[in-house]
């Protein structure tokens, strides 16, 4: 049964988005306990990709309309990844950018940006907070349309899936200036880990838009799963890099 516009599922929407974001938020700062950064900063942060989402919004319905028909392709090549709906990658560009954007201008140019490390964990924290208000309209949508039960099921694959691809595609971007901190070709650095954080993205959400059963959905989930494996083992390097 679908729920009416109240107090009471606004709140469900909202717990629903910010927990599972708040869960993985806890997991990644016990990583950087050692030496943590400003709490207030992390909340600003978070509050930070919060406000992201609000501002993707309307860029992305304008691209959208510019360019039409979503489903326009880059070309008739064979090769999967080129032969793709343009809107795709241009929603993935959008969302990376505007996510590094706010970490940028609130985080990465303060004087507590002091460590390689910290690119990654505030990256990730503006991501998490981007993820937690897209889930949670997500979910107030499903609430709207079909009811807790509906909305129940399908936070728990948002839970699996947007916020571990939201967490992998920045933690891309915050690994490549944690490598640059002490090095002089930053913005090399930065490109490449801008350009895979948009690849990531945009080929997580073509290969969701191609699963058709559960199991290929879940096979997706699993390879970012590797990848967020593979991302914690960079974490402890760079902890460990020096001048």
């Amino acid at each position: 049964m679908a729920e009416t516009l109240t107090l009471k599922t606004l709140l469900l929407a909202f717990a629903g988005g910010m927990i599972p974001a708040l869960v993985w938020l806890f997991f990644w700062l016990h990583e950087d306990r050692k030496k943590p950064e400003p709490r207030g900063l992390i909340a600003l942060s978070f509050f930070v990709g919060i406000i992201a989402v609000i501002i993707t919004f309307p860029i992305e319905k304008f691209f959208y309309g510019l360019l039409g028909n979503p489903d326009i392709s880059i070309a008739s090549s064979s090769i999967w990844i080129l032969n793709t709906p343009i809107i795709i990658w241009v929603f993935a560009a959008v969302e990376e950018l505007i996510k590094f954007g706010g970490a940028y201008l609130i985080a990465l140019r303060s004087k507590y940006f002091d460590e390689p490390i910290d690119a990654m964990i505030y990256l990730i924290t503006v991501a998490l907070g981007f993820s937690a208000m897209e889930n949670s309209l997500y979910i107030l949508n499903l609430l709207l349309d079909g009811g807790i039960a509906n909305a129940a099921i399908n936070a728990n694959l948002r839970f699996l899936g947007a916020t571990l691809l939201h967490t992998v595609a920045s933690a891309s971007i915050g690994i490549a200036i944690a490598f640059a901190y002490f090095k002089g070709k930053r913005f090399l650095y930065l490109s490449l880990g801008i350009l895979t954080a948009i690849v990531l993205h945009a080929v997580f959400n073509l290969s969701i838009i191609k699963a058709t059963t559960t199991a290929e959905i879940l096979t997706v989930f699993s390879y970012f799963w590797i990848i967020v494996v593979v991302i914690i083992f960079i974490f402890e390097k760079v902890k460990r890099l020096k001048r």
